[in-house]
């Protein structure tokens, strides 16, 4: 389980997030690009030129970050973004 908590006295935008990852194949065992997802999202937040999101959202269709079927982690892609989840699989948190 993973819990993260803000409090603040005045209104401020917080972003909360981790940067975990996880080999399935164990660690030190190689790279996990051969590593196969899916993930139910039609867009992702388009980056601009260092890296931060523009808050504009791409469509998935045609380009490395549609995974909506599934496939290789790296077959299309190393980079990875912010995707945005479909509203079927968005809960509230």
């Amino acid at each position: 389980t993973y819990h993260i908590t803000a409090v603040s006295d005045a209104d401020t935008v917080a972003n909360m997030t981790n940067h975990s990852y996880w080999n399935l194949n164990g660690h030190d065992q190689g790279s996990i690009l051969d590593h196969t997802m899916i993930i139910h999202a039609d867009e992702f937040t388009e980056l601009g030129a260092h890296g931060i999101p523009t808050g504009k959202y791409v469509s998935v269709e045609g380009t490395p970050f549609d995974f909506r079927e599934e496939k290789a982690v790296g077959r299309d892609t190393d980079i990875w973004n912010l995707w945005w989840l479909s509203d079927a699989w968005k809960s509230d948190f």
